[in-house]
């Protein structure tokens, strides 16, 4: 059942990965705007760099806060790089799919 929040929910995402098989994986957190666990998740990912495992984890989180219904979505990531790429101005057309694919979903909201 989805639930719809008038209040700030907070993603929290985090990703790493096996430098030694490049296997990653990126764990996310949804809390409510006093901090309460919503919904929590994680991801295993084939073959990935850290910035990806970064990526996947915005992009999977703002998937699932649109099939929640989450109004208003504040995320929370540790990754200067990764924030640099989606905040950008020039998210939409970056050569990176993945930053495409989260922009997508931020103008969509």
């Amino acid at each position: 059942m989805a639930t719809s929040f008038s209040a700030c929910v907070t993603l929290n995402t985090d990703g790493t990965v096996n430098l030694a098989n490049s296997h990653g994986i990126t764990r996310e957190i949804f809390r409510d705007h006093i901090g309460g666990w919503l919904v929590g998740f994680h991801k295993y990912l084939d073959m990935s760099q850290p910035l990806q495992a970064e990526l996947w984890g915005i992009l999977e989180g703002l998937r699932i806060a649109w099939n929640c219904n989450f109004e208003r979505v504040c995320c929370q990531i540790d990754c200067t790089e990764a924030h640099k790429l989606v905040s950008s101005k020039s998210a939409h057309c970056s050569p990176i799919s993945i930053v495409r694919a989260i922009h997508a979903m931020i103008v969509k909201a």
